[in-house]
């Protein structure tokens, strides 16, 4: 099975529409301490409440959509229940899960904050973690290697099963962020997003391939091209620069959300594009939420915005 990497037939152009991002909450010059934001590296969305994943303040912050200060979820350090540069969170049954990337471990917290337990996960058997996942008491995270793309654990840390075995090496071992992306487990289908490829694999719930989905837009295209370039300058001497294509993916009424470069990519279930949407506001960056209705959350240093596609 091969791979044809920068070589894509454009079968559908859709319209790109500009969404100007609503000012929920603006922090202000001089915010107060549980208003300021240093790193986002995580925004979710859950039973009306925004969780934001601060990779330099190491912490998770919590507001209503009104962007009023709910509660703060870790503290900075490496005890039970601290945190180091929180890449990730996943929320299920009134727990909160985070990708503690900085203490080589998963945090797993109660709904007020207060820590239940952690595990380790083998941080050196890829370059970069993804996007994890909590779906049915299972927790799934990207840890590629030869035996699969993605680990399932059991909140408890014991390791369940590989998946995605069928899956080849990606083809340019140069790019450091090909053996990662995101996960996303939505009525019993396991969807895996690379970040720098534009496909979506789609597994059942033991591990066979279902179907791939192609992300694929003009703007995408334009992004290939500029990596494509990027990475005939960089030489030999810069293997490791990182290069992403996808910067985070929601699914959300049977509606596939995918971000790149500020152009949200909506797509049907079966990996129809429908829509390519504009963000446009103040420091808009590479994360967001989607909520029940259909709005996107994003979160930014200096504010909390919203709008409707």
């Amino acid at each position: 099975m091969g791979y044809t990497f920068f070589l894509f037939s454009l079968v559908f152009s859709p319209r790109v529409d500009t969404l100007l991002m609503k000012t929920v909450k603006s922090f202000g010059d001089n915010p107060s301490d549980e208003y300021i934001i240093g790193i986002i590296s995580d925004i979710k969305y859950d039973k009306g409440l925004l969780y934001i994943a601060d990779m330099k303040e190491n912490r998770i912050m919590v507001y209503d959509t009104l962007g009023n200060f709910v509660k703060q979820i870790g503290s900075p350090g490496q005890g039970p229940g601290e945190l180091l540069n929180p890449e990730k969170i996943a929320i299920e049954n009134d727990s909160i899960f985070v990708l503690n990337s900085g203490n080589s471990r998963i945090e797993i917290f109660d709904i007020i904050g207060k820590p239940l337990g952690s595990f380790p996960f083998p941080r050196d058997r890829c370059s970069i973690i993804g996007e994890m996942y909590v779906y049915h008491n299972r927790v799934y995270l990207p840890v590629p290697g030869q035996e699969g793309l993605i680990t399932v654990y059991t909140p408890s840390g014991n390791q369940i099963v590989r998946l995605g075995k069928e899956i080849p090496p990606p083809p340019n071992k140069d790019i450091k962020i090909w053996d990662s992306g995101i996960i996303i487990v939505y009525k019993d289908l396991i969807y895996y997003f690379y970040y720098a490829f534009p496909w979506c694999y789609v597994f059942n719930s033991e591990g066979k391939l279902e179907k791939r989905i192609k992300i694929y837009s003009p703007q995408i295209k334009d992004v290939l091209i500029n990596q494509k370039e990027l990475i005939k300058e960089d030489g030999k001497d810069k293997r490791s620069t990182i290069y992403f294509l996808l910067h985070d993916a929601y699914i959300r009424n049977e509606k596939i959300y995918c971000l790149s470069f500020g152009h949200l990519h909506i797509l049907s279930l079966d990996g129809k594009l429908e829509r390519v949407v504009h963000l446009k506001g103040e420091r808009i960056g590479d994360q967001f939420a989607v909520d029940e209705s259909g709005k996107v959350w994003v979160v930014t240093p200096v504010s909390i915005l919203c709008g409707k596609p």
